[in-house]
């Protein structure tokens, strides 16, 4: 908390200094409204105490999770539930039962720490929320977004889904937080944090935490179905934002408190998550349809570490290399029939298996093989992954949105990783047949996203804005690039992932 309300402090002084005039005069200025986004599933275990719990190492809820324990976890589950049973979950909460959600991280937590004492479960950005307003840590809800991301919302109601509370401890369930799309009335700045920022009136309005890959979707200027937002940092993800049509339902459930809603909006069109994506709510009025990875830049990262390349001087003449190798390969067409492949589930996958036990594996490697072969199919590996989740997206996002005659033809890069690095793109590009586009006014898509969610809350407007884009720079497909290249990488790819696929279980 420490940490973030520095970052605050550094902001507001950072705008007072751009509201000083020539003489050095101070120009009054006032924020209205505080917008949050963070990285999803990072529920926290609240004691009767108000205290957080340190529920020991290796037993916080994490979106990274891939313990062997919850492993098991999630095949116990699957086992239990049959094969029919789990994929109805999956279309009710648009995630699968795998370690990186918190169905299987909350059971293990509850089995292994016999008689846990946890009051409540929250979330960063509620915990800020009842920091900043003096409110009690328990009675701040957390947002459809970051309730989406745990896997255990039903987000066609926009409610914790019956089937998964069944299946968690009562303990469990009592302790969950209300599910909401706004902060309660009368929350505002405590006195305390006005003295501290005087520029916050007490009327500030507060957002629920936005998860990070929906702001950075939003940010990026990806809020209709004809533009993919990808991002590359550590991880990776492909995305699409899609609008909502709602009606109202009929709905008797009770929250904690003992409050009764008696009516509920629900998503009015019924279709189905494609298998190998996740379906997430954003807000009241629309949901992120997309696939992550949960390496993306860290392959990159760790090969750089096994290659020793050290200095960036290093790196750079090895990238240079590759692209040289790569354009070589499509202009002479002079791979094998037998290249290397690599299978980069350094960390366990996501998308598009959802196997939590995979590992990552190269195939192909002999005495002739250099750092640069090895450091293009790295690169490589990422962007055919990455692939294979906008396929999946292209072909449902016209069912989810009931639009047949819009096609996606624009990828908008965002992520320090795929920024900075021209070769990514091309290859993406090449390996996708869709423009991969870099807009001048969407660096830092995150907080952007962030900023234009909050706008949308004081506008009280339900839908998000289609902003034109700036484009500073185009990386097009080449047209042979793909029948040369990728799609015998594709087919490698993917054999292998086949065979491999028994290991892992």
């Amino acid at each position: 908390m420490q940490d973030i309300n520095g970052c605050i402090d550094e902001t507001i002084a950072s705008l007072r200094s751009h509201h000083q005039d020539q003489d050095h005069h101070q120009e009054s200025f006032n924020i209205v409204a505080i917008g949050i986004t963070t990285f999803v599933m990072n529920l926290m275990g609240i004691g009767a105490d108000g205290d957080f719990l340190s529920l020991g190492k290796g037993y916080t809820c994490s979106y990274a999770c891939n313990s062997q324990s919850v492993q098991q976890q999630c095949r116990a589950l699957k086992q239990s539930l049959g094969e029919e049973h789990e994929k109805d979950l999956y279309q009710r909460t648009g995630a699968p039962i795998h370690p990186a959600y918190a169905l299987g991280q909350l059971r293990e937590i509850y089995e292994t720490l016999d008689g846990v004492n946890v009051k409540a479960w929250t979330t960063i950005a509620s915990m800020c929320i009842a920091q900043w307003s003096g409110s009690d840590l328990c009675s701040v809800p957390i947002s459809y977004s970051e309730a989406s991301w745990t896997g255990m919302l039903d987000f066609h109601l926009g409610k914790w889904d019956e089937e998964c509370m069944d299946l968690l401890p009562s303990l469990c369930r009592d302790a969950l937080p209300i599910v909401s799309d706004e902060v309660p009335l009368g929350l505002g700045l405590s006195h305390g944090y006005r003295e501290r920022w005087p520029e916050m009136s007490e009327r500030c309005q507060f957002m629920l935490g936005c998860g990070d890959g929906a702001c950075a979707n939003i940010g990026s200027k990806c809020t209709d179905v004809d533009r993919i937002a990808v991002t590359i940092g550590t991880s990776a993800a492909a995305r699409i934002v899609l609008p909502l049509k709602l009606i109202e339902a009929n709905d008797c459930s009770t929250n904690r408190e003992g409050v009764t809603a008696k009516r509920i909006k629900r998503i009015e069109h019924d279709f189905r998550v494609p298998p190998g994506l996740f379906c997430y709510r954003i807000d009241s009025d629309s949901i992120l349809l997309g696939g992550a990875l949960t390496d993306g830049g860290s392959v990159i990262a760790w090969l750089r570490d096994l290659l020793n390349l050290k200095s960036e001087e290093e790196y750079i003449q090895c990238e240079e290399n590759v692209f040289a190798m790569y354009m070589k390969c499509i202009e002479e067409n002079t791979h094998n029939s037998k290249p290397l492949t690599f299978v980069p589930f350094l960390s366990g996958e996501r998308s598009t298996g959802y196997r939590g036990g995979a590992t990552g594996c190269i195939i192909g490697l002999t005495r002739h093989t250099t750092p640069v072969d090895l450091m293009k199919e790295s690169l490589e590996s990422v962007v055919l992954r990455i692939n294979a989740i906008l396929e999946l997206i292209l072909r449902g996002s016209k069912e989810i949105a009931g639009i047949n005659d819009v096609q996606a033809s624009n990828i908008v890069a965002s992520g320090n990783a795929l920024e900075n690095n021209e070769l990514w793109r091309q290859m993406l590009a090449d390996c996708s047949k869709m423009n991969v586009i870099l807009d001048n006014e969407t660096h830092e898509g995150t907080s952007r996203g962030a900023a234009l969610m909050v706008a949308k809350m004081l506008a009280k407007s339900a839908q998000l804005p289609k902003e034109p884009l700036s484009i500073t720079h185009t990386s097009k497909p080449n047209d042979s690039a793909f029948q040369l290249h990728w799609s015998l990488k594709k087919q490698v790819q993917d054999e292998a992932i086949h065979i491999l696929e028994p290991m892992w279980k």
